[in-house]
């Protein structure tokens, strides 16, 4: 995010505690997957995984922008709140 005085990249970060992190990986240990299906002819199978997200106020974003954000930033996936 960029600092609303100076307009600078202010690094702001959300890292968890060992303790979440065991609690969620017992969850993703007790997760069942499921088949998703769309368009009536398109499925895959969910996972859940540890990774880094980013989170903006972006939406329809062209890939360019989601490769920009990914490399500079070294994230797994963009959301959007």
């Amino acid at each position: 995010m960029n600092s609303p005085d100076t307009e600078k990249e202010v690094i702001n970060a959300f890292n968890p505690t060992a303790r979440m992190l065991a609690l969620a990986q017992r969850a993703i240990q007790r997760y069942q997957t499921q088949t998703i299906i769309f368009n009536e002819n398109i499925s895959y199978q969910n996972s859940v995984r540890f990774g880094v997200i980013a989170s903006s106020n972006l939406f329809g974003v062209p890939q360019t922008c989601i490769d920009l954000r990914r490399n500079h930033f070294i994230v797994d996936i963009l959301e959007m709140e």
